[in-house]
């Protein structure tokens, strides 16, 4: 008796709550032509609990900086580097701090982002595909 109950309990007709640690949804593909509305969106997601404040971190408040704030202008860290460069990671002052090489240009601090946050490798690939292609609005 308490086999079949047991049975009758785990049986894959149950339609108890389906969530389960072995079915996580796996990450979703990188932005292959991406556009600063997708990169918005991933440092929306990603960097605004720190940088939105009145005193934001590395001086740089995200969620109103926009392309302008981002894209051919000078990082504050390393005015040699653009924030994001068009077509140049390396010359991509965010790429650095996001890949922990910002203290071999120069930088300062901790990479990004910090402990406790994820930048997901698929927002990293998207970054990528974003300045090689040139950063397009």
């Amino acid at each position: 008796m308490w086999l079949a109950l047991l049975l009758a309990c785990t049986s894959p007709l149950d339609t108890g709550d389906a969530r389960d640690s072995d079915t996580e949804e796996p990450d979703p593909e990188p932005v292959a032509e991406p556009t600063f509305a997708d990169i918005a969106e991933a440092l929306d997601e990603v960097c605004r609990g720190c940088h939105t404040s009145a005193f934001p971190h590395g001086e740089m408040v995200l969620h109103t900086s926009g392309y302008a704030n981002l894209v051919n202008r000078p990082s504050t860290q390393v005015p040699s580097l653009s924030r994001i460069e068009p077509g140049s990671l390396d010359d991509s002052y965010l790429w650095h701090k996001l890949q922990a090489s910002h203290r071999s240009v120069g930088g300062q601090g901790e990479s990004m982002p910090p402990v406790g946050r994820i930048w997901p490798d698929w927002h990293n690939q998207t970054l990528l595909n974003w300045i090689e292609q040139g950063a397009p609005l």
